[in-house]
């Protein structure tokens, strides 16, 4: 009994030791934490793959494999696209001055007192200043990125293990719960699992249906740097009802900029698209998956992000829901 207490404490220290040089070493922990996510989000793709008859190492394999084509796929046909817009966007950025220019005519700029000259000019300062940091930030971090590349090399092979050696990393877990917690810890885990891997699940295939239909309409309408847009407005529907409204401001002020009635089409097809999400595949979505009101996820969504910002509000849902099924079962098991 005192051996494996003893061998229990040391299994923990290495643990911990571990865990703080990955820690120290942000190279390895970005692509660490990138790895665990995708693996836990394509984990139901290789248990479909197993059940089917394929040997759990060919389909860790052929999952990664999959990512890596498709990566590369990406890299040959969205990235020229995404900076080709990127550059773009930066070369047409007189077009929102002009655009502002236009709004100060329509109102008798001239004419107004001089303290709401002030008013305008501070605001207009303002706006251009926003965009201009907001841009040189967007290709800072596209730069940074780019110059941590290499590293991410490594995410296949942290993908590729933990999937296929998935039920090696449940069986140390299980070595430090105590043997009269494991059942009802395990039986708990499992069903945190179910619900956080479904809501990611969901939330991923949602993005891309939604950038796709943006990507579509914004290209059939003519507004400029649709790509860009499309999947900013993806990105940005991970996050619950605030998202569209995120993905939405982009597209408005470029559409905005060529003329009236495109700014108009453009509101128009975000609403038809956002009533589709917001009507058919969302609720679906956050009720099926978190068993949370509406209400709940809106006040979570503003807790994450007032205090962690976008990854706040990301991440909120999910954490939120942890909390209450682990309550839940607590209460149930307790009384």
């Amino acid at each position: 009994m005192k051996d494996i207490t003893f061998r229990k404490i040391l299994a923990g220290i290495i643990i911990v030791i571990f865990i703080i040089i990955i820690f120290s070493s942000k190279s390895v922990l970005e692509p660490l934490i990138l790895s665990i996510v995708l693996s836990y989000i394509l984990h139901p793709i290789v248990k479909r793959l197993v059940k089917r008859g394929m040997n759990r190492s060919i389909a860790s394999l052929s999952i990664v494999l999959g990512i890596l084509a498709l990566f590369a796929l990406i890299i040959v046909y969205v990235i020229p696209g995404i900076i080709k817009e990127l550059m773009g966007i930066l070369n047409n950025f007189g077009a929102f001055e002009s655009f502002i220019q236009r709004i100060m005519d329509s109102v008798g700029y001239e004419k107004l007192p001089q303290y709401l000259k002030e008013v305008v000019n501070t605001t207009i300062f303002k706006i251009q200043g926003n965009l201009s940091t907001y841009l040189n930030s967007l290709f800072e971090s596209i730069f940074n990125f780019a110059m941590k590349l290499p590293t991410y090399f490594l995410a296949p092979i942290f993908i590729y293990y933990f999937l296929s050696d998935k039920d090696f990393f449940i069986k140390k877990i299980k070595f430090f719960i105590p043997l009269r917690f494991r059942k009802k810890s395990l039986e708990l885990g499992g069903h945190i699992n179910r619900v956080i891997q479904g809501y990611f699940l969901s939330q991923v295939i949602l993005s891309i249906i939604v950038s796709v239909l943006t990507f579509i309409a914004l290209l059939i309408i003519g507004v400029k740097f649709p790509l860009v847009i499309a999947i900013i407005n993806g990105i940005a529907n991970f996050i619950p009802y605030f998202g569209p409204v995120i993905g939405y401001i982009p597209a408005l002020l470029f559409a905005l900029t060529q003329s009236v009635n495109k700014s108009i089409m453009v509101t128009i097809a975000f609403l038809i698209i956002q009533q589709v999400e917001a009507n058919i595949i969302s609720p679906k979505i956050v009720s099926d998956c978190t068993g949370m009101h509406p209400v709940e996820v809106m006040i979570v969504l503003l807790i994450g992000g007032h205090f962690f910002g976008t990854i706040g509000m990301v991440l909120s849902v999910p954490i939120a829901a942890t909390v209450k099924i682990s309550y839940k079962y607590i209460v149930r098991n307790m009384y």
